[in-house]
């Protein structure tokens, strides 16, 4: 009896190591089958795609680099003749010294250059990525593995990065060294971050205000000297002239991307529904958007001593593309973090919070458009192009309530 007990104990035990085994294969071929799929779109974009983005940014620092006028249209279609290649639209709206520090590499032809933009941006993000979790309390299991895997190899806003040859990427190692600065306390890393992403998107400006009214004084301080240094870095080479033109360009180029089908914002939502005869949706934005920023900010004083500032800091990057008056699906790559962070923090939810999390997983990572029947002038298509900004917004509740979900010395990352 006693040998026949022991008997069934070993097969129980082979069959629970089979079963465990198994389960590892399977996931692991669930990562590769999802990397394969990574690897062959980026491999497309090399031979198929025209790296508009990129091609905007090539082309508007030649110009800087042969003299030019920026803002000058002549200027323009004598760049065009000798640089003959196809951007993206728009004037030069980024700031000044950007295209002065992007000119050198101008100077690679630009289908060499977009091959080696394509590897930087697929490297710094799966450093983002690997150095977030290399700092954070988490489970390491190859369950939470692979599903961080299939967030990365599936989500829509990379791709349409990768494929534009857009530098959002940058903007993810950024948001990674901004988390890890205040983490570590080290103020001058996430100065330095908060002021590249100002450098890079305007919109990342309101990590400014944040970062001050959370009491974070030294790294605003860093933040403003550097950003200062980076912004007038181009006065000597493009003159003040220049200066004034961005200025008056900028104030163009975001009242005509209002209705852009391509703005997921809530600015661009409130101008297909209401209009802006008579600045209604202009109105109406601001008014949301000042509750949303005021409701976070009351929300971080309220929980400052139970929850960390480098959380508190993921909450107001999630923030940001819901405020910005033009945010295009490109543009929501920084939200990588704040998801992968939701991610290894999922235990901590509640059951609510948990369905909430799924739905705006399901909305910000997958890839659908509803722009050719928004085409139509439908209301109810209009509506639904802003589906992503719709799942940022959910994100934004589930990382607020998983803060007041948490007890006082509860871990969290």
């Amino acid at each position: 009896m006693i040998l026949y007990l022991k008997n069934r104990f070993s097969t129980k035990i082979q069959q629970l190591k089979e079963i465990t085994e198994g389960t590892k294969i399977i996931y692991v071929c669930i990562i590769a089958l999802f990397l394969f799929r990574f690897v062959h779109q980026n491999l497309k974009f090399l031979l198929e795609s025209k790296f508009i983005d990129l091609g905007y940014h090539y082309f508007y620092s030649t110009m800087v680099r042969l003299g030019l006028d920026l803002f000058d249209p002549d200027m323009i279609e004598k760049a065009k003749l000798l640089n003959p290649m196809r951007i993206a639209g728009g004037q030069a709206v980024y700031s000044p010294s950007y295209f002065v520090f992007f000119q050198p590499l101008t100077y690679i032809p630009f289908s060499l250059l977009s091959t080696l933009w394509l590897i930087l941006s697929v490297t710094l993000v799966f450093i983002s990525i690997a150095t977030f979790l290399r700092y954070s309390n988490w489970n390491r299991s190859l369950l939470m593995v692979t599903f961080i895997c299939i967030l990365v190899f599936t989500y829509q806003p990379l791709y349409e990065d990768l494929g534009l040859g857009q530098n959002n990427s940058l903007l993810l190692i950024l948001s990674v060294g901004l988390w890890l600065g205040f983490k570590k306390n080290i103020p001058w890393l996430s100065g330095l971050s908060i002021a590249l992403m100002s450098f890079i998107k305007i919109q990342f400006g309101v990590l400014f205000l944040f970062t001050f009214l959370l009491g974070e004084r030294r790294a605003f301080l860093y933040a403003f000297v550097f950003l200062l240094i980076l912004f007038f870095a181009g006065m000597p080479q493009l003159g003040f002239e220049h200066y004034q033109k961005y200025f008056f360009a900028l104030k163009n180029h975001t009242s005509k991307v209002a209705i852009d089908l391509n703005n997921l914002s809530l600015n661009a939502q409130w101008q297909r529904l209401l209009g802006n005869d008579k600045n209604q949706a202009t109105i109406t934005y601001f008014i949301t958007s000042l509750i949303i920023f005021i409701s976070v900010l009351l929300w971080s004083y309220r929980y400052k001593d139970k929850i960390p500032n480098e959380n508190l800091i993921i909450v107001a990057i999630v923030m940001i593309p819901i405020l910005s008056p033009n945010t295009e699906p490109h543009h929501l790559v920084v939200i990588l973090l704040p998801l992968v962070f939701a991610s290894v923090n999922v235990e901590h939810m509640k059951v609510g919070s948990k369905i909430l999390f799924a739905i705006s997983v399901v909305l910000i990572v997958s890839r659908y458009s509803w722009n050719r029947y928004a085409l139509s002038s439908s209301l109810i298509f209009t509506i639904f192009l802003s589906l992503k900004i719709v799942g940022v917004l959910m994100l934004l509740i589930v990382l607020m309530k998983l803060g007041s979900e948490i007890k006082k010395n509860s871990k969290i990352i």
